[in-house]
């Protein structure tokens, strides 16, 4: 079996090591012969930098080194052209003054690479010397390829004073390519982020962005159709080992099941005797339906579902289910922007945003919506056309960013929400199931309980987003404002043949307060809730559906300051008839 190529960006180190690779070949070759100058925006990890470095090589004059993939046969002259790579993220940035030098510095070694000499020191001028220097050396267009363009303006999106000094810096830096024209070849820019043109690339207005694209759609990652082609045996393989043994297709348990207890000893193989012809089936389609409940489901046209590959390979070579591509690194804005606006993930279930919305945003007015986009938390799940214009309906992508974004909230907004434990969901379940929601409130007390009081908020929205990023990252699919005719209701939860709708309330009261005045307090806040339900006839959604609704009052008065009222409804297509627990 081919190895795995994990943490490798290298095409030639890839093809020479016999690492799996994914053609995306026939692509190079679109590009190579379509425009001259590309933008492509991408989450990180995603095989952009595999990308370019394959750009790279198709200007190598190496064609061997392409045997077996599309473009070896595709008429491409393989003719070598002088390539200029640039890789933004490992540029340092700390400040304005560092990020010009540790350009400039990159430039000058590249140069000496060339034998070349370049005089001066604004990263501009360097840059424009160093194009025409290769140019006139080689005879032929230079290759421009610019890897993760954006990160000196990411790495201080908390800092918005030194975000918008870099900005200013790679503007410029930038902005000499469109005058360099006749000395290039190619021009390609990659990056997580885009920003609007007139933020970045003003004097570069001859991109050709192909980040929504149809025919670019499936550049970068797997696509699911390629999933048995490039990976069919390794599945094969891993349905062999124990730790595989308890696999179905459409197992509900998926989840829990190698997620949270470590595998140990995973090379352990079932013994023959155990395994017939049958059961391996099942176990391949098992890790197969597994593969794509946890890494699949990307998109960017809302047709084509892609793998994220840094994902995929980890799990094969971990032989486990797990949040690989989102411990790799958690962007720490995206965080603050959450904390300090914690109702903005309550509707991340479904939205529904125009294009340009969507597909760019500003340093001075940050969307964490487009930028959960960008970033790969979110992905489109439908185009929608309305009139002339685009739409785009988005959601969150699989279970690996659902489990691990939850689980970072919790962690970020609690000290023990990163402590969940399978416990924790089979106490919830049990409870939900039962229609006694007592564990519910249980383990809510002792979640915030844990809340130190410097991280605490005095807000309605901070305690509803923890209670939706407990349920959803314990796996529950919580719906979160849900849109009636007569008004949103906080949460909804449909398990079975029982439906949860709840609302909660926050009344900010003193830790000392007097058990009357917060037993009047409590009483009060879960009037409110029960009557609001009432009153905006809530449960009428669900009316005729033959499912018990429990109706459900949350008040917080603080932390650990918890209490629930509950009610059970049992709808029927003619009547509606209350009664309580």
């Amino acid at each position: 079996m081919r190895r795995m190529p994990l943490g490798i960006q290298t095409f030639r180190k890839i093809v020479e090591g016999s690492y799996v690779y994914v053609d995306k070949t026939q692509y190079v070759y679109e590009l190579l012969y379509s425009a001259s100058y590309y933008f492509l925006s991408r989450p990180r990890r995603f095989g952009k930098s595999l990308l370019l470095d394959t750009i790279g090589e198709a200007f190598s004059g190496d064609r061997e080194l392409f045997k077996g993939l599309f473009l070896y046969d595709s008429g491409h002259s393989f003719e070598k052209h002088p390539v200029l790579r640039l890789d933004m993220s490992g540029i340092a940035n700390e400040t304005p003054e560092i990020l010009k030098d540790s350009i400039s510095t990159a430039l000058r070694e590249r140069a000496r690479d060339e034998d070349l000499e370049l005089l001066g020191g604004v990263p501009s001028d360097l840059f424009r010397q160093l194009i025409k220097a290769l140019h006139r050396k080689y005879g032929k267009g230079v290759v421009v390829l610019i890897d993760e363009y954006d990160k000196p303006i990411l790495d201080h999106l908390v800092d918005l004073e030194t975000a918008e000094a870099n900005r200013q810096i790679i503007k410029g830096f930038y902005g000499i390519l469109k005058s360099m024209d006749r000395f290039l070849r190619m021009t390609f820019i990659t990056g997580v982020s885009k920003f609007t043109k007139t933020s970045i690339f003003s004097e570069l207005n001859n991109l050709y962005d192909i980040t929504m694209t149809n025919e670019y759609s499936d550049i970068c990652g797997v696509d699911t159709e390629d999933l048995d082609k490039y990976f069919g045996e390794h599945i094969e393989h891993l349905s062999t080992l124990d730790c595989f043994s308890h696999i179905r297709p459409k197992n509900a348990n998926i989840r829990l099941a190698n997620s949270v207890s470590p595998v140990l000893n995973p090379e352990f193989r079932v013994p023959d005797s155990d395994y017939t012809g049958e059961d391996r089936i099942r176990r391949i389609e098992g890790i197969r339906d597994g593969i794509l409940s946890w890494y699949d489901g990307y998109s960017w046209d809302g047709r084509t579902r892609l793998i994220n590959p840094f994902s995929l390979l980890s799990f094969f070579m971990q032989k486990r289910f797990s949040s690989f591509w989102y411990s790799s690194g958690t962007p720490t804005f995206l965080i603050k922007l959450i904390k300090e606006k914690p109702s903005t993930f309550l509707s991340l279930g479904e939205l529904e945003l125009s294009e340009r919305s969507l597909d760019t945003f500003e340093i001075s007015k940050i969307d964490i919506v487009p930028l959960l986009f960008q970033t790969g938390y979110l992905t489109v799940e439908e185009r929608r056309f309305r009139g002339d214009s685009v739409n785009y309906l988005l959601r969150m992508p699989n279970l690996e960013v659902r489990e691990a974004f939850y689980m970072n909230i919790l962690a970020e907004f609690t000290e023990r929400g990163g402590q969940l434990t399978e416990t924790a969901y089979w106490r919830i379940k049990d409870s939900l199931e039962a229609g006694d929601l007592g564990n519910i409130v249980s383990v809510l007390k002792s979640l915030f309980a844990s809340i130190p009081y410097q991280l605490h908020i005095s807000r309605e929205a901070y305690y509803h987003s923890i209670f939706i990023a407990l349920m959803r990252v314990l796996g529950f699919e919580m719906d979160a404002e849900v849109s009636t005719s007569t008004g949103r209701i906080d949460a909804v939860l449909e398990l079975g043949d029982k439906v949860y709708i709840m609302e909660l309330k926050y009344i900010d009261c003193a830790p000392d307060a007097a058990p009357e005045e917060k037993r009047a307090i409590f009483d009060k806040a879960l009037d409110e809730g029960m009557r609001q339900i009432e009153d905006r006839g809530y449960a009428r959604k669900f009316e005729g559906s033959g499912k018990t609704v429990y109706k459900a009052a949350l008040a917080f008065l603080g932390r650990d300051d918890i209490e629930m009222r509950v009610e059970r409804d049992v709808l029927t297509d003619d009547a509606l008839t209350a009664s309580s627990p």
